[in-house]
C-alpha cells in the first residue's frame, strides 16, 4: 500500500510514522485505525466494533487488499488477543459496504474463523 490512497467514494486511507489512519469524505473526521510495525497490523476493538448479526470483526478492506504486511493482531477490551493474516482475512471475510451511514468498504471476518485457524498463524 502506498501512504495515500483514496477510494473511489473519496475516502482516504493514509500511514503516517506506522499509524494508520482513514479520512471519511462525508464526516471528514480521521479514525486512527491501528499502526504497522514488521510485518504485523496491530489494532483495538470494543465489543461494540463487533458486527454483531455475523459476530465478526470489520477491517478496512483496502487497507486489507493493499497492506505491506502479513500478520493482524487484534487486541479486545477484554485482554483477549487474536492473531490472523492477511491472506485470512481477504479469503475468509465478507465485504459490506455501509456508505449510507457514512462508512468505507469493510470486511467481515467470522470470530469462528479466528478459532479455526489459530495454529496456522506465524506470530
Amino acid at each position: 500500500m502506498t501512504n495515500r490512497l483514496f477510494d473511489k467514494f473519496g475516502n482516504e486511507l493514509y500511514v503516517e510514522n506506522g499509524k494508520v489512519f482513514l479520512r471519511l469524505k462525508e464526516s471528514k473526521r480521521v479514525r486512527f485505525l491501528g499502526y504497522i510495525k514488521g510485518d504485523t497490523f496491530y489494532t483495538f476493538r470494543k465489543r461494540m466494533h463487533r458486527f454483531e448479526c455475523m459476530d465478526a470483526i470489520g477491517f478496512n478492506w483496502h487497507l486489507m487488499k493493499y497492506g505491506k504486511f502479513r500478520n493482524v493482531e487484534i487486541e479486545l477490551e477484554t485482554g483477549d488477543v487474536m492473531h490472523i493474516t492477511r491472506e485470512h482475512i481477504l479469503e475468509h471475510g465478507s465485504t459490506k459496504m455501509f456508505k449510507s451511514q457514512g462508512y468505507e468498504l469493510q470486511i467481515f471476518v467470522p470470530i469462528t474463523v479466528f478459532n479455526q485457524i489459530k495454529s496456522e498463524v506465524a506470530i
